[in-house]
């Protein structure tokens, strides 16, 4: 191939369009390329790796794509040689920022795969002599990662577009003798694209298009929350004290709906009215709440009292599952539950269900209890739970409230580290992890929690049967009430 195919300066989106170079009898193939993940929510940027018939490592660039009216992007590839047809290889990745980690030559990385598995300290991309490598690359749970071949031949012009599908995230392509790569969310051995006579830059994006919308905003009681992807877990929480939440994926969650405010005791009585007949009861709090709130700071009163409108706490995992069971639904997944809480309605993720500003007294039900001998940060404004629907400003997008403050929050999964097997090998769509641990994740903080617990991608949990006066729960459903 020699160093006469190279990327084009126009192809990066550097000039305001694609335009023919001249009459040079060149062999160019513009690709087109889009995918149908949020942007920039999962996708910001584009890596594009070249590499010559016999796998030699070529260019390579990095684009910048946060916004999603940028895409498609289209660049060219072509061949100065006019005297014979070229291949070259093409590895286009695209990935949100910061989704990188330090190359140190090609690791295939398996879906399900603790370890990748170490092919060689090469390829290098070295240019006149000169090492130029790049020092990072794309991370292989993070990114979309296609690889095919195109073929130049001079004096002929082609257009291919290329779809980087969300289903395919997580799936790396391997560049061994054995080309395999994602394509329609299957492993397939890489190919020639064919493409079409003639060369345009296209306009048309899928941008966001893996989705499914919701075909009304909800009612009083519960809310739609659109089906669509995202990134679940945090780099920023590494030395959270619980299990970490790491190393991130990306998911896809299908539309359901979601409780807007957490169970409260009231609902709780009208279900056993109806006919609920749970194995174990809450523990029953009948005087007062306090002042000892860890212990008498359970809201269920076998009588009705002035507790109907606050979250139902003290309720084992077991328990709230039967119920949302008996209203028609099931507690949420940790996937479900983060998406709401960091994503849904919203074009980035954000670290608290509001938005970015830290978490406030006056905003949000936390910090209302002492710890470590140290008061808590919001002490000032009283101790113990409120009312389910106190707390104003911890409101999501769609308007779920109570995901920060409150009660924190039984979900469906086991309690393991997202390095075990059964996250490695959950699939992109809805995952979730089952095991036969006793534990069951918790999402969310509490009435009791300092600040740091109210990230909405931290993760905590208890003993499945447990029951304390900080957890509660709240149903998701498949379909509207």
């Amino acid at each position: 191939m020699g160093d006469s195919r190279a990327l084009t300066l126009a192809a990066l989106g550097l000039l305001g369009g694609c335009t023919a170079r001249g009459p040079e009898p060149y062999g160019e193939v513009l690709l087109n390329v889009d995918t149908d993940l949020p942007v920039p929510r999962v996708v910001s940027q584009l890596r594009v790796d070249l590499y010559s018939e016999d796998g030699r490592w070529f260019e390579s660039r990095s684009i910048g794509l946060p916004d999603p009216t940028s895409w498609p992007v289209s660049f060219s590839v072509y061949s100065a040689d006019e005297s014979q047809v070229a291949r070259t290889w093409v590895r286009l990745r695209a990935h949100s920022d910061g989704a990188e980690r330090d190359y140190r030559g090609e690791r295939f990385t398996d879906q399900g795969v603790v370890d990748p598995i170490p092919e060689a300290e090469g390829p290098r991309l070295v240019r006149a002599g000169v090492d130029v490598t790049p020092l990072t690359e794309p991370l292989p749970a993070l990114s979309v990662d296609r690889l095919f071949e195109v073929s130049l031949e001079p004096g002929r012009r082609e257009t291919i577009d290329v779809l980087l599908e969300g289903e395919c995230s997580g799936s790396m392509s391997r560049l061994s003798a054995l080309r395999t790569t994602c394509f329609a969310g299957n492993r397939v051995t890489v190919g020639d694209l064919s493409g079409t006579r003639g060369i345009s830059r296209a306009t048309a994006s899928k941008v966001g298009s893996w989705s499914e919308p919701c075909p009304n905003a909800g009612d009083a009681d519960r809310v739609c929350i659109p089906g669509g992807a995202s990134i679940m877990g945090s780099r920023e929480l590494l030395l959270f004290p619980d299990k970490a939440p790491s190393p991130e994926r990306v998911v896809y969650l299908s539309r359901f709906w979601v409780d807007r405010h957490e169970v409260s005791v009231g609902r709780f009585r009208a279900a056993i009215a109806a006919g609920f007949a749970p194995e174990a009861m809450p523990a029953e709090n009948p005087g007062a709440l306090g002042p000892d709130y860890v212990k008498n700071g359970c809201t269920w009163q076998s009588v009705p009292g002035d507790r109907e409108a606050f979250a139902l706490s003290c309720v084992s995992q077991k328990t709230a599952r039967a119920f949302c069971q008996f209203v028609g639904g099931n507690l949420p997944t940790e996937a479900e539950w983060e998406y709401v809480a960091t994503s849904a309605g919203r074009d980035r993720r954000t670290p608290f269900p509001w938005g970015e500003s830290a978490p406030a007294c006056e905003a949000a039900v936390f910090g209302r209890l002492s710890l470590a001998g140290s008061p808590g940060v919001c002490e000032a404004s009283g101790l113990g739970p409120l009312p389910a629907d106190a707390g104003e400003g911890d409101r999501s997008p769609l308007g779920v409230h109570g995901l920060a403050g409150g009660v924190s929050e039984w979900v469906l999964d086991s309690y393991e580290e997202y390095s075990a097997s059964c996250w490695r090998q959950a699939k992109v769509a809805d995952p979730q992890c089952q095991t036969a641990t006793a534990q069951r994740a918790l999402r969310g903080g509490s009435w009791a929690a300092p600040p740091t617990v109210l990230r909405s991608a931290a993760r905590m949990g208890a003993e499945a049967d447990g029951q304390a006066a900080f957890i509660g729960f709240r149903c998701v459903y498949r379909e509207p009430s």
